[in-house]
């Protein structure tokens, strides 16, 4: 009887091991079967991977491809250190020139007047009545005054829609509107060459009219071919050597012969540019209202290049708008601002 006992716990222990054994082999079959089903299953040990079979073309370190684009001569230096001094007494001043003598005239917009001063800032004349009919000056809105080498002033603006020609006590002697076959849309920069020859950025019609002191049409440029497309004119100045420099409003200064009206180089590079001007030495000064300053370039093939000064007034400037320059006397050199944002004259001393 013992030995049958002992034969049957032998019997159940051995079919007890054979199960166990069995249900593991089953195990691994269906681990290995539901794999097989499944190869598209993460492999949460390899991320990196699952990444690159989802996307084949990604990269851990990408390369970029740009093209590097050169710098254009934006501002980039520091300003210059001038001794610095404002006039006040303004209602958006756009436009100033500077006579012969050193004296600086003044469009004082929004008041629809024009302020003569002397180079040290004490007022001489004022002329204009706010477009009331009782002063010598009857336009509205004058954005940009020149004066020739015999003392006479043109002036120029939206509301004129022409020039207006003053002696020096501000006495009309003419007004060119609409006369000789040219008609003038808001002009807003007038310039004058050294034999009194009259340059119009005739704003409204994308063009430069040139014409002589009597209103007398000389020729027109800037459109026709000249440039490829249409683009309107701001301030403009004239150099020594008979090219006419123009703020542009697609943010370039352009530059043509004034002789022939050809175009020549253009900057690139500003933002909302306004008044130009040509010290004695034919260096160029803008006013480059969007970045708040005045830029000097060197004449010449430096143009090209970035500015060789900055003027900001300590970042007093605004919106700089009209510019001239004192060429003789002791206050040679001389750089005179208006600044309509600002509401004044910056005057840059060296």
């Amino acid at each position: 009887m013992i030995f049958k006992s002992e034969k049957v716990n032998f019997v159940k222990k051995l079919f007890i091991l054979l199960m166990f054994g069995l249900v593991g082999i089953w195990a691994t079959y269906f681990n290995m079967a539901c794999t097989s089903k499944s190869p598209s299953a993460p492999n949460f040990q390899s991320p990196l991977q699952t990444v690159v079979a989802i996307n084949p073309t990604w990269t851990a370190t990408p390369t970029s491809t740009n093209t590097p684009v050169p710098p254009s001569p934006t501002p980039t230096g520091s300003p210059t250190p001038f001794v610095t001094n404002t006039w006040v007494g303004f209602n958006a001043p756009s436009g100033v020139a500077v006579d012969s003598s050193g004296n600086v005239y003044v469009a004082d917009t929004g008041n629809n007047a024009v302020k003569k001063y002397t180079s040290g800032g004490v007022l001489v004349t004022s002329w204009g009545d706010g477009g009331k009919g009782k002063g010598k000056i009857s336009f509205t809105t004058p954005k940009g005054v020149a004066v020739d080498s015999a003392g006479i002033l043109y002036v120029v603006g939206s509301g004129t829609n022409g020039v207006n020609q003053y002696d020096a006590f501000g006495n009309l002697l003419a007004q060119f509107t609409n006369a000789n076959g040219i008609t003038f849309a808001g002009p807003q920069g007038v310039a004058v060459d050294s034999a009194n020859n009259v340059y119009v950025s005739d704003t409204g019609n994308n063009r430069i009219v040139k014409m002589n002191s009597s209103g007398a049409p000389i020729s027109i440029f800037g459109t026709n071919g000249v440039i490829s497309q249409a683009v309107t004119f701001y301030g403009l100045g004239l150099d020594s050597i008979g090219d006419a420099a123009v703020a542009c409003g697609d943010n370039q200064i352009r530059f043509f012969n004034s002789t022939t009206g050809s175009a020549g180089i253009t900057i690139p590079g500003f933002n909302g540019p306004g008044g130009i001007a040509f010290d004695s030495g034919n260096n160029l000064y803008v006013a480059d209202a969007g970045n708040h300053q005045i830029e000097e370039f060197l004449s010449g093939p430096g143009l090209v290049q970035s500015p060789i000064n900055i003027f900001n007034g300590g970042g007093q400037l605004m919106s700089p708008k009209g510019i001239a320059i004192v060429g003789a006397g002791a206050q040679a050199g001389t750089l005179c601002v208006a600044d309509p944002a600002g509401t004044r004259i910056f005057v840059f001393a060296p």
